[in-house]
């Protein structure tokens, strides 16, 4: 069973984006292919939302807001990550989180269902992420994308679907509820010492069993984390403690990983230039989305579309 929780948030922010964004077309996608696979949605709003947007989450699924006022993005976060616990789901439920910025091709969802129910050696599933033969641009000069210690289990081919094990994704993702619970402490530790990052390619690491730094990288960090300043030098020596912290919650998870998989080519993509992954035409996934928006599909959610 898949159950998904969509973190959104009312305002907007001073990212690069395609011309063809904005939020309804990223809601609207991301509804169609939830309707196409008959899965359960839960609407996780940071504060409050227009109410015409309101509106269509609340026909398409149910919505909770976390407070009256923006909590910010890492408690946003924290708080869906420990809803399936909350809400008491069973723990083989496959929980997929999505963040309000990602396009979704309409076949997203359905080819999530049958991976999960075929495949068995994943714990962790993603619809957007990077592999070696489709990797997004600012990660081609990305040093610790593919760690030399991360051990990549075999492709699987599903419904003509290819699922690839990858390092890491981003926040939007998917989990079995009993693994989400078992790595609960693997987020929380990923929240320090930082105010804003979430630290995605260190925690997806370490639940897998892989240590995210090796030899020099434990006391210094990566090359490219800080620059070589007396003040950039203190940064990379205070945040060593974090990094062994990270290294020693691998190698304690590393006789029982959790891997990750992801569908190559993607099937959603973040709307945020720098990042976006290419194998696929996204700006034609946009305006199909839009026509089905123009049809009327849901007429009383979308007001016929633009």
């Amino acid at each position: 069973m898949i159950r998904v929780i969509y973190r959104s948030y009312g305002g907007e922010n001073n990212k690069s984006r395609p011309d063809y964004y904005d939020k309804d077309l990223t809601l609207a996608s991301f509804i169609r292919a939830a309707q196409r696979a008959d899965i359960e949605v839960l609407f996780l709003n940071d504060g409050p939302i227009p109410p015409e947007r309101l509106a269509v989450m609340s026909a398409a699924g149910q919505t909770r807001r976390i407070a009256a006022e923006p909590v910010g993005m890492r408690a946003s976060y924290r708080t869906a990550w420990g809803l399936p616990k909350t809400l008491g789901w069973d723990p083989d439920t496959l929980v997929f989180f999505s963040e309000d910025d990602y396009l979704y091709h309409a076949d997203a969802f359905v080819a999530l269902a049958a991976a999960d129910e075929r495949l068995v050696d994943a714990t962790y599933f993603a619809l957007y992420g990077s592999t070696l033969r489709q990797m997004n641009p600012t990660e081609f000069v990305d040093e610790s994308l593919y760690p030399a210690n991360f051990t990549r289990r075999p492709d699987r081919t599903i419904d003509g679907v290819t699922w690839v094990n990858i390092p890491s994704t981003t926040s939007s993702f998917g989990g079995r509820a009993g693994a989400l619970a078992m790595d609960h402490p693997i987020m929380v530790q990923s929240m320090y010492p930082f105010r804003t990052r979430f630290q995605d390619h260190e925690t997806c690491l370490v639940y897998q069993g892989t240590m995210p730094f090796v030899g020099r990288e434990v006391l210094l960090g990566a090359p490219s984390s800080y620059p070589w300043t007396p003040w950039g030098v203190v940064r990379r020596l205070g945040l060593a403690p974090f990094r062994i912290a990270f290294n020693a919650h691998a190698w304690m998870r590393r006789n029982r990983p959790h891997p990750l998989y992801v569908a190559e080519p993607n099937l959603a993509c973040h709307m945020e230039i720098p990042v976006m992954t290419p194998g696929r035409d996204w700006a034609a996934v946009a305006a199909d989305t839009r026509a089905w928006m123009a049809a009327g599909r849901p007429r009383e959610t979308f007001g016929g579309g633009r």
